[in-house]
């Protein structure tokens, strides 16, 4: 077994790079994951986007209604699916994923706004704080991503329910409505 091992490892590297830990991806191996993972994204926007919208106006229109009783299994699947999260499993680990991503979100907001919103980012790390709030930068220039995320930045600033503002902000972003 140990032999067989040691002579698959070409091969994981080769076609399954994302088992492996960053640290051991060439940076031409990461780009060719993070592309895939864009473009994955961006399908999953445009596939969900009658999703998007119903959940936007759904929110807005009660808004005492829980979030957990908004969310059906196709609109868990396409939240889960936009900000890069496993979208297997049942429902109620699905919504687990999206409430942990989204506290993380939140303690990153708060840092974001605390260091003038984001302002000091490359653009490799703007990037990504961006695509981690489930925005599209496909097509984007970077100007426009510091405006998309100051935006973020600007709306979720002391909101009492952190959750569901971001959900309502993840779903007007895949409905086209920034």
């Amino acid at each position: 077994m140990i032999i067989i091992i040691e002579e698959i490892i070409p091969l994981v590297v080769l076609y399954a790079p994302f088992v492996l830990p960053s640290t051991c991806l060439l940076p031409s191996q990461k780009e060719r994951i993070d592309a895939k993972r864009r473009e994955k994204q961006r399908l999953r926007v445009l596939a969900s986007k009658p999703l998007f919208d119903r959940l936007r106006a759904r929110m807005l229109a009660s808004p005492a209604t829980p979030v957990a009783a908004l969310l059906d299994q196709p609109t868990l699947v396409a939240l889960n699916g936009v900000l890069s999260l496993s979208t297997l499993g049942p429902n109620a680990l699905r919504m687990r994923r999206l409430r942990q991503h989204l506290s993380a979100i939140a303690q990153d907001d708060a840092l974001l706004r605390h260091e003038s919103f984001g302002k000091m980012l490359s653009h490799a790390e703007l990037r990504d704080a961006i695509e981690e709030r489930g925005i599209i930068t496909e097509g984007l220039s970077p100007k426009l991503w510091e405006a998309r995320l100051e935006s973020w930045l600007s709306s979720v600033d002391g909101e009492e329910d952190a959750f569901r503002h971001r959900v309502l902000l993840v779903a007007s972003n895949g409905a086209g409505k920034f």
